[in-house]
């Protein structure tokens, strides 16, 4: 069956989508150590399971490393895919090629397809 994960500035649309039958809430935590580490569990069994994570990459130090790690988690743990979803995408508007300027949208698309986490 599959598991949505959500973070917490989304789970007013968690409420509404676990209510759709065969979709279950998974549950995770994240815990910062004084270094400003994070580190990720699932408490939820996902071997064998399609998981949606709903979440933000931005800002990107904290939310999309935090997303990122959640994602490599539970693709470490068994889940035979871990699909994101992303009500907004940070660094969209960066998406043209300007001479001495980031192109931030294919570096957050790089960065989310570094893991194989599908």
């Amino acid at each position: 069956m599959p598991l949505l994960f959500t973070f917490s500035e989304y789970l007013q649309a968690d409420k509404s989508l676990c209510d759709l039958p065969g979709l279950k809430p998974g549950q995770f935590s994240i815990v910062r150590y004084d270094n400003q580490e994070l580190r990720v569990t699932s408490q939820s069994r996902v071997t064998g399971d399609h998981c949606f994570i709903i979440g933000s990459v931005t800002p990107p130090e904290c939310q999309m490393v935090s997303f990122l790690l959640l994602a490599h988690t539970l693709k470490k743990e068994g889940a035979t895919r871990v699909t994101g979803i992303l009500p907004y995408l940070a660094y969209s508007r960066e998406d043209k090629l300007k001479p001495g300027q980031s192109l931030a949208a294919a570096w957050t698309r790089s960065s989310l397809e570094a893991f194989p986490v599908r």
